[in-house]
């Protein structure tokens, strides 16, 4: 008979990689398209909404250091956000 402790551990071991794997890359995220206030150069920011506690703290602002100019500013990712059909236009103009 399989003990329980055994089958405990394997489901624990599924839902880690169903969470920590597979969800960050096909699950349900966000893409903001952010533009920098000092540089106006724009970079997308991939999202998980409501993803970490800190992420639950800090609410739709984060503190993000430009990809160009490498100057910290704040940027509300909320607003920014884009659709999933800007998301697929994007992918195919790349």
């Amino acid at each position: 008979m399989v003990d329980l402790l055994i089958i405990y551990v394997i489901a624990t071991a599924i839902v880690f990689i169903a969470v920590f794997m597979i969800l960050p890359r096909y699950g349900p995220h966000a893409v903001s398209r952010l533009t920098c206030p000092k540089c106006k150069g724009q970079f997308n920011y991939h999202w998980v909404p409501g993803a970490s506690f800190i992420s639950l703290y800090r609410g739709n602002t984060r503190r993000l250091k430009c990809p160009y100019c490498h100057e910290v500013s704040t940027f509300n990712i909320a607003a920014t956000r884009m659709s999933k059909q800007q998301v697929a236009a994007l992918k195919r103009k790349a």
